[in-house]
């Protein structure tokens, strides 16, 4: 996944202008912007890269599984889950009366605009 690091202010801008000459961004560009690297790295902290990497190796089939395997309490496991999907790195696939975690990323390129 390409991931951008790039201010708020100069996203916004960037965003703006191709708007008015009615142009969507390239395909090329990342598909999640982070104002700043240290916002990124809290994201993926490394926590939360072992909880990943839990994700991706044991395949946990619930949030109980996932809270016993990376010895996190339920709620700051949920938490970060719904950040992560929200980012689209992690799926959260909902089956019957459980929660399934499923990893969709596991490669980061990142890129930095000044």
């Amino acid at each position: 996944m390409k991931v951008g690091i790039q201010s708020f202010e100069a996203h916004k801008k960037k965003m703006l202008a191709l708007a008015q000459a009615g142009q969507g961004p390239d395909l090329e560009e990342p598909k999640i912007w982070f104002a700043s690297l240290e916002v990124f790295a809290h994201l993926l902290n490394h926590e939360n890269q072992t909880l990943l990497k839990i994700i991706k190796d044991q395949h946990p089939q619930s949030l109980k599984e996932l809270s016993q395997l990376s010895h996190r309490s339920p709620a700051s496991l949920s938490r970060t889950l719904q950040n992560f999907e929200r980012q689209g790195i992690v799926r959260l696939k909902r089956e019957k009366k459980t929660v399934v975690p499923e990893l969709m990323v596991s490669e980061f390129e990142l890129v930095i605009v000044i």
